[in-house]
């Protein structure tokens, strides 16, 4: 007898937890509606498939709005006077009382600020049309620089014409803001006295004191050292402009009249020889370009060098510079110099006649009265000293050899 099968069991899983739908906009949407409010009607589709509208919502409350609206009609409103009572209209901003504070204060300080021009300023608005149509091309800075130079030849008396023409517009303003003196303002309060202690009392009243009596005055601040700085490489442009002009002028001089006798130095930055003249002062020397006397020694090969001083001079100037380095060198001890029993025509005699001046009471021991101080490289000066007055010997032995 076929025996049934056994029921199976219902298989029960884990349990299974239903989540909340999320409320959408604060509003559950899984809540029933209460009795008490209407379902929303649904909408219904024509015949062409199209949606009615949606129902229009009112529009937020408007503080302000509201503000504006129960505001008296005394209060001042924008754009056009065309709401009665001087009410604001809904799409106008109602102003605070701040036309109303500052009629008051127009009221109370009298007109606008107005201030009259320095005496400086009255000078440089005279003077400007004329730098203009003299510097068209100048720029703001020239222009300023002009005027200020200007400003600083000014004579004392011309200062003052502008100085009155001042005074007389602060006069004829009347303005206590033009004339410098502090307007009283009727029901201004005045501002409330610091409590000092003793010590402040005291030092107060010292420098009131100090005041009157003219003490208080404090010296004109110095220069800025960005002001020094302009001025100095404003000198030095227009120094290197000159220096400039006058080398030009020397090395344009007669060289076949009074031709080279020799190089007393060389600027090696712009590379020039400063070459001394025969038959005429050191003052009257010619400049001469170092880079042309040295390429006659190429003058076998060819190349025209054509230059004032010829080549033994430029042998003669390097060669006077080794002997002078190698005297030097020799006479060191213990960086020092020793310039005691130097052998005859040593270079150094100039640097070791210098060194005995320099004891007490010879001319070079200190300065007098009508003298100044000039800082100079030793060695470089006791060289150039030393090379001229080599020099003027051979000049004279020629000279005098000739006349025997």
């Amino acid at each position: 007898m076929r025996q049934p099968k056994p029921a199976k069991k219902p298989a029960f899983g884990k349990p299974i937890l239903l989540a909340k739908k999320t409320p959408f906009n604060g509003v559950d949407t899984t809540a029933a509606p209460s009795p008490t409010e209407e379902p929303e009607p649904l909408r219904e589709v024509n015949s062409g498939g199209d949606m009615p509208p949606p129902p229009r919502r009112e529009p937020l409350v408007n503080k302000k709005r509201i503000l504006a609206r129960a505001a008296p009609a005394s209060r001042s409103v924008t754009g056009t006077d065309a709401t009665a009572g001087g009410l604001a209209s809904p799409n106008e901003k109602v102003l605070g009382s701040a036309a109303d504070k500052a009629g008051k204060h127009a009221a109370s300080t009298g007109s606008s600020h107005k201030v009259v021009k320095t005496a400086y300023q009255l000078f440089c608005e005279e003077l400007r049309p004329t730098l203009v149509a003299e510097n068209p091309k100048a720029s703001m800075p020239e222009l300023s620089r002009l005027l200020a130079s200007a400003w600083r030849a000014t004579s004392v008396e011309d200062k003052a014409a502008y100085a009155a023409m001042r005074a007389d517009l602060m006069a004829a303003a009347g303005d206590p803001a033009i004339s410098g003196i502090p307007a009283t303002a009727e029901g201004r309060k005045e501002p409330k006295k610091r409590v000092r202690s003793e010590g402040g009392k005291q030092a107060s009243k010292t420098k009131d004191e100090a005041a009157s009596d003219g003490e208080s005055e404090k010296p004109c601040p110095p220069p800025s050292s960005k002001r020094l700085r302009a001025a100095a490489a404003t000198e030095a442009h227009d120094s290197g402009e000159e220096t400039e002009d006058d080398d030009k002028l020397r090395m344009e001089c007669d060289w076949t009249k009074h031709p080279a006798a020799f190089i007393i130095s060389e600027n090696v930055k712009k590379g020039h020889y400063l070459v001394a003249r025969k038959g005429l002062p050191l003052t009257d020397y010619g400049v001469v370009c170092s880079r042309t006397a040295k390429l006659q020694r190429m003058a076998e090969s060819g190349t025209n060098t054509a230059c004032p001083v010829s080549l033994s001079m430029v042998e003669d100037f390097e060669a006077f510079g080794k002997r002078f380095r190698m005297d030097v060198h020799g006479a060191q001890d213990d960086n020092e110099l020793d310039l005691e029993d130097l052998p005859p025509g040593s270079t150094l005699e100039m640097c070791a006649l210098l060194g005995k001046l320099r004891e007490p009471g010879y001319e070079l021991a200190s300065r007098g009265r009508s003298d100044i101080w000039m800082k100079l490289p030793l060695l470089a000066t006791c060289r150039l000293l030393q090379l001229v007055l080599d020099a003027e010997r051979r000049l004279a032995g020629r000279s005098q050899r000739t006349e025997e």
